[in-house]
């Protein structure tokens, strides 16, 4: 099989589980022959070895069963920076960023450490992206998965390098327990992309994720708030004074957690903040 071959017989594999059928085909070659778009435009007629072959095919055979793409070649790119990701950790998705850089834009000038702690980290993409971008914070990553936590300090290590152990840390811990251990008015920013899925609505979420990212990480309770309730009850004694608490909320989800902020009473400047397509997506709030 050459390489437009290749190609084809991909493309026509996945067409009835993908819009971008032709583009995931060319990822899973690029993978396999660990070459880029260029290399492949260049030589089409380049013929596979029987072992890139037998893995190309494996590959998407994997990927028309619906397994999701990252899964398969192990990296998601977030932030500019390249994460490894497995089945034990949700995949970082895109509109995450936006809450990375609404914390960049806020702490980019501060001139004294920050204290940042990500409660249910995952592969740390949040985390690790926050310390590689803002040279003054201290990240701490929670998570109760064992296998998130390796996963969380493998991408720390790759990609803050020395950094990695002065400035990070992954802990593998309750959040909630791991929070009323934390002294009181001892973090500049506690943060979190919890789940928030509705139980009842996992059953309708794409088999992408209902079947093949882990439920822990996307079950949020009966109405899908359960985290954000004990967050914002728990977490305000351990921010300092005028600290601020960020959540990622589900796409219908915004104003439901801003009414916790405002009945709590214990905070002010409660906003919430939108994404690249406009949806509230992001709420915030500074202990009073």
């Amino acid at each position: 099989m050459i390489v437009k071959e290749a190609l084809s017989y991909a493309r026509e594999r996945l067409e009835p589980i993908t819009e971008v059928a032709g583009l995931e085909a060319q990822w899973l070659l690029e993978w396999v022959l660990k070459e880029n778009k260029i290399f492949l435009m260049i030589n089409d007629n380049k013929m596979l070895t029987d072992a890139e072959q037998r893995q190309f095919e494996e590959a998407v055979l994997r990927r028309s069963l619906n397994e999701p793409l990252q899964y398969i070649i192990g990296t998601q790119e977030f932030m500019g920076l390249e994460f490894a990701v497995t089945p034990e950790v949700l995949i970082p998705r895109g509109d995450t960023e936006c809450l990375v850089e609404l914390i960049i834009e806020q702490y980019q000038s501060a001139a004294e450490t920050l204290e940042v702690l990500d409660l249910g980290s995952g592969s740390g993409a949040i985390g690790v992206s926050i310390a590689y971008h803002l040279k003054r914070a201290h990240v701490t990553c929670v998570d109760l998965s064992e296998g998130a936590v390796a996963m969380t300090r493998k991408n720390a290590a790759t990609l803050l390098a020395a950094d990695f152990t002065k400035r990070f840390q992954a802990v593998h811990a309750d959040m909630f327990d791991y929070l009323e251990a934390l002294p009181s008015s001892s973090q500049d920013l506690i943060l979190s992309n919890p789940p928030y899925i509705p139980s009842a609505d996992i059953e309708t979420l794409q088999t992408e994720v209902r079947c093949h990212e882990p439920r822990t990480a996307l079950d949020g309770g009966i109405d899908g708030l359960d985290y954000y309730r004990r967050l914002v009850k728990e977490a305000k004694d351990k921010l300092k004074s005028s600290a601020w608490m960020l959540f990622e909320v589900g796409h219908d989800q915004a104003e439901l957690v801003k009414q916790l902020f405002l009945d709590d009473g214990g905070y002010e400047g409660i906003e919430c903040y939108r994404d690249l397509q406009g949806v509230l997506r992001m709420v915030g709030a500074h202990k009073k």
